[in-house]
């Protein structure tokens, strides 16, 4: 567990690698945005955005990866495996989480975006919409072809880089809101992609029309050193040291084939 916080005097003997706790005087529990999601390559994820900060936690909440504004950088840290990996934002902006294939190498592929000009309604939330246009490829076998996708988001008090973080961790384009939803205009070629885009099996069926789904938001009060980075944990050099080397993608093939989705 993180149970520690930040002072101006304890800043200053602390080594410069980790953010510092903060100030017992500043106990008090903080309020932060806490989306429950499901994304179409990981599965569930439990995601926490609060002015400077935001983390998303994965795999059972094992697996963590923080944005820290005050830093402006990203840690990847593992609570079984005892271990952190840290990265400048710019870095992580490139590459996004590997498991996602994000980052701007990703985001470059949506060619263009358009904001609905007026809001809408998400989960009883005011939300904004916006069109991915040219966005067009084919399925498995050519089956299917999507024209184009939606992605519905958040104006959260928060800063740019921590909204822009959940996109670029999930894969998403960058909007500018925090990610609720992005959902794909599929269009069917042929009876058999037809058949399998209205599949009976609605698991089946999300996931041919969602890449990132939200079911459930909420103000939740955490304590305020939530967002710090653990002590003690040893430091590697990698996502995928953090996500347990080689072995990691045989795991998470496991995970994706036999479950589908965390729970």
């Amino acid at each position: 567990m993180r149970h520690l916080v930040f002072s101006a005097l304890i800043l200053s003997l602390l080594p410069a690698s980790f953010p510092a706790p903060t100030d017992a005087a500043e106990r008090s529990s903080l309020s932060a945005l806490h989306l429950v999601q499901m994304h179409t390559t990981i599965g569930k994820t439990d995601a926490y955005v609060q002015g400077k900060f935001a983390e998303v936690a994965w795999s059972g909440k094992q697996l963590h990866i923080l944005y820290r504004g005050d830093t402006n950088k990203v840690y990847f840290f593992n609570t079984e495996m005892k271990t952190v990996y840290e990265t400048t934002y710019a870095d992580f902006k490139k590459i996004g989480f590997v498991y996602t294939i994000g980052g701007t190498r990703f985001a470059e592929k949506y060619s263009t975006i358009h904001p609905e000009k007026n809001p809408t309604v998400f989960l009883n939330l005011t939300a904004r919409k916006f069109a991915i246009n040219n966005h067009a490829i084919t399925g498995e076998h050519n089956i299917i072809e999507r024209t184009s996708s939606f992605v519905t988001g958040l104006d959260v008090p928060a800063d740019s880089n921590v909204r822009n973080f959940v996109s670029y961790f999930y894969g998403l384009p960058i909007t500018g809101v925090t990610p609720v939803e992005m959902k794909l205009a599929y269009v069917p070629v042929d009876a058999e992609s037809k058949e399998k885009l209205h599949s009976s099996t609605k698991a089946a069926a999300d996931m041919l029309k969602y890449h990132l789904k939200t079911l459930s938001i909420g103000n939740e009060k955490l304590a305020s050193n939530f967002f710090d980075v653990p002590r003690g944990f040893k430091k590697v050099d990698s996502q995928m040291a953090i996500l347990g080397g080689a072995a990691a993608a045989d795991d998470f093939a496991e995970i994706m084939f036999s479950e589908g989705k965390r729970k």
